[in-house]
């Protein structure tokens, strides 16, 4: 009798793949019989799939006969978006076959938000309760972000309405706080 050993991914580790002659059939005395013996699976190499693009990743793990697992998303400043920053399973690594792998895909730089305001004062009563003062001159906006950086505007206005647009400013929250002046007679002189 001769052994032969084959990975399979069919049959389990031990058992026989084949047979020759096979099952059945008649053999003259003295003849080899050859068993085909399952060695498993054959264990697949980790690739590096870092610096890939996802898609590429994807196909590449399950190419392996490896499974792809949980793909989560997260700001890189050194990693493109779109690429693969990290793996679960290290390159190179020995895998069974069916080995979930975990993905960590850059969604690239994180930038600040940038937020526009604008708003139209009238002398009316506006939609938020707020009477202009008679007299009033000017309005100053002073805006306090998230961090408690305050950025003062002033604006100087002979007529209500006025519009007035605060742009650039790098913050997702804050407050906004309008308050309205008059110039008095020595600030005119």
């Amino acid at each position: 009798m001769e052994k032969q050993y084959e990975y399979s991914s069919d049959v389990e580790a031990g058992n026989v793949i084949s047979q020759n002659p096979t099952a059945g059939s008649t053999a003259e005395e003295g003849a080899t019989v050859t068993l085909v013996i399952s060695q498993g699976k054959e264990d697949v190499k980790m690739p590096n799939v870092v610096g890939s693009g996802r898609e590429s990743a994807v196909n590449t793990i399950e190419g392996l006969g490896l499974v792809v697992g949980t793909i989560t998303e997260e700001y890189s400043d050194t990693v493109d978006e779109g690429k693969v920053i990290s793996q679960s399973v290290v390159a190179d690594k020995t895998v069974q076959p069916g080995t979930t792998v975990n993905l960590v895909v850059s969604l690239g730089k994180k930038v600040a938000a940038t937020y526009k305001y604008n708003s139209t004062i009238q002398a009316a009563l506006d939609n938020a309760g707020v009477t202009i003062p008679e007299g009033a001159t000017g309005v100053k906006y002073t805006l306090t972000d998230a961090t408690g950086e305050k950025r003062a505007y002033l604006y100087e206005v002979t007529d209500f309405s006025a519009s007035v647009t605060a742009t650039g400013i790098p913050t997702e929250t804050g407050t906004l706080v309008v308050e309205f002046f008059k110039k008095t007679t020595s600030e005119t002189e």
